[in-house]
Order: C-alpha cells, then structure tokens, then sequence
C-alpha cells in the first residue's frame, strides 16, 4: 500500500509541499521522522515519570500516566494514521512498541522495586496497553458525557496498587 500526504499536509506544516523534500528523500521517510517524534516525545514524557516514580503514590501514577496521554492525543492520532497507512515500515512500529513498554517497565520498576523482571514485562505490556485506549475513552466520554476517564485512572490506580502488593 502506498501512502499519500494528506491534503494540506505543507499548510499545517507552514511550508511549501516541495520545500519538504530538500529535508526528506520520500513522502515515506517524512512519515517515519513525524512518528519517530511522536514516539520519542512520549517516551521523554514517560522517563520523566520514571524519574519520579519512586516517590509517587499509585493513584499520582494513574493520573501522571493518564494525563500523558491526553496531553498526547494530537501526537498519538499522527502516529497512528501513519502506521496504519503503511507508510512507516512495521519493523519501525514494533522497534516504538517496545521503546513505550520499555518506558512503562521502567516507571513500574522504580515504583516497585520487588516486582521479578517477569511480573515487570507483563504489568508493563498490559499497563502500555490500557493507557493506549486513554484517547478513545475521552472520545467516547465526549460524546456520552460519563466519566470514563475517571474510571480508567481508577483501574489503573488499583492496578498499579495490586501489583505493589505482589
């Protein structure tokens, strides 16, 4: 499948279409550096949470981890478009999965010191996953006017509490 830039994709960029390609070889290598981005600011996000973990109660984690990813929603929605358009390669998509779970483990490594390095891969796979869904559950709170997103930093709360006690 190939992939085609988006209609004004120069306009929001504030640059003309053909200026791109003094910095990129392709329309592809323009698509990978844009997800590239959204990855590595959302694992900066993530470190930055790691880096203050230890000292966080599990409902602080919940809600550092929840607002992350509704501060992030622009950049996630990108990157997604992008992966699903084929126009980044799927090696690249899987190396970004395991840079945000390689993140997520190290929030819940310093959080939880005595979690085994396996208890740790999984909570991190099953945490990276949950906090995926965040953006979908905000858009479905939008439209439904429940408060879903309180209940997802709730279950993420008690997870991160549960695992704790392991």
């Amino acid at each position: 499948m190939r992939w085609r830039a988006p209609v004004g994709m120069g306009a929001v960029l504030f640059v003309a279409v053909g200026s791109l390609y003094q910095f990129f070889p392709s329309k592809e290598a323009l698509a990978e550096t844009l997800a590239n981005r959204c990855v590595t600011r959302m694992a900066q996000e993530l470190e930055d949470i790691a880096a203050h973990a230890a000292s966080q109660q599990p409902a602080r984690l919940a809600d550092l981890l929840v607002d992350l990813m509704l501060k992030m929603r622009a950049d996630r929605d990108v990157a997604i478009e992008l992966f699903d358009s084929g126009a980044v390669p799927a090696e690249s998509r899987k190396l970004q999965r395991h840079l945000i779970c390689t993140h997520v483990a190290a929030i819940l490594r310093a959080s939880t010191p005595a979690l085994s390095d396996q208890q740790v891969i999984a909570s991190a796979a099953l945490l990276a996953h949950i906090i995926k869904l965040v953006p979908v559950l905000a858009v479905a709170e939008e439209q439904s006017g429940k408060e879903i997103i309180a209940e997802a930093r709730r279950i993420l709360m008690l997870y991160i509490e549960g695992i704790r006690r392991l």
